[in-house]
């Protein structure tokens, strides 16, 4: 409201904190399901299953998963980036897999900066994949066109979630 009481604005931003606290569990619920999915297409389903029970009742990823923190969903964006790295070694999909990757590597440096570098795994899971179908001396544009495509699409995001990088660098 224009002008809103001082228990209006307590009342809007005691929402707001809920909110995001329960996106902060909804994206550490996430996180759990993405790393037993990476770990499960790497190490077989069982180890899967135990990495995910573990992870569920870690003390401070439990901790972190009540508190309105980014370290919670900066978690979840690189394990969705890691398994779309491990996705992409047999994926059907390679360019969409890698694509969603590199979304996913550009939240994760919007969240935490630092984070991004994630990205490098996306690229070293193109690199395998693209020598494993024919050898690079063969593939080398699709190589280096992937690579590309990885870094540029990462940083476009980053620009896009993280707005005040570009848009108030002071």
């Amino acid at each position: 409201p224009e002008s809103a009481s001082p228990i209006q604005i307590a009342e809007w931003r005691a929402n707001l904190h809920l909110w995001a606290r329960v996106l902060t569990a909804l994206m550490a619920g996430g996180t759990v399901v993405a790393v037993a999915r990476t770990i499960a297409r790497v190490a077989g389903e069982g180890v899967g299953w135990v990495t995910g029970f573990v992870l569920t009742f870690a003390p401070a990823f439990v901790v972190h998963g009540r508190f309105q923190t980014v370290d919670v969903s900066n978690t979840f964006f690189v394990a969705l980036t890691l398994f779309q790295s491990v996705a992409l070694l047999d994926s059907e999909r390679p360019w969409r897999t890698l694509l969603w990757g590199a979304v996913w590597a550009g939240c994760s440096a919007g969240s935490k900066y630092n984070a991004g570098l994630v990205v490098l795994a996306l690229m070293v899971s193109w690199i395998l994949r693209m020598q494993a179908d024919g050898g690079l001396s063969k593939r080398l544009l699709p190589t280096l066109g992937g690579v590309a495509l990885a870094g540029s699409g990462a940083v476009m995001v980053f620009l896009l979630v993280c707005p005040g990088s570009w848009a108030d660098s002071a």
